[in-house]
């Protein structure tokens, strides 16, 4: 955990390791857009060109991954 502690999608991703339905959540939610920036963090108060893949679906695929091979 201590590579989580530097790295805080690392550590978001060991959070939401637990939390599979916000996982599906966010890799639903934040998709590319067809012009590679993320369909959610690019609109409202987040609003700005984050290019996709964003750093929430970085952890939540990272969460995925931590996840299956528990």
């Amino acid at each position: 955990m201590s590579g989580a502690k530097r790295d805080p999608i690392a550590a978001l991703a060991v959070f939401l390791t637990g939390q599979p339905t916000a996982v599906a959540r966010l890799l639903a939610d934040h998709v590319d857009d067809g012009r590679g920036y993320c369909r959610v963090c690019s609109v409202g108060a987040q609003r700005g060109n984050h290019t996709w893949p964003c750093s929430l679906h970085a952890a939540a695929t990272a969460a995925t991954h931590r996840r299956r091979s528990q």
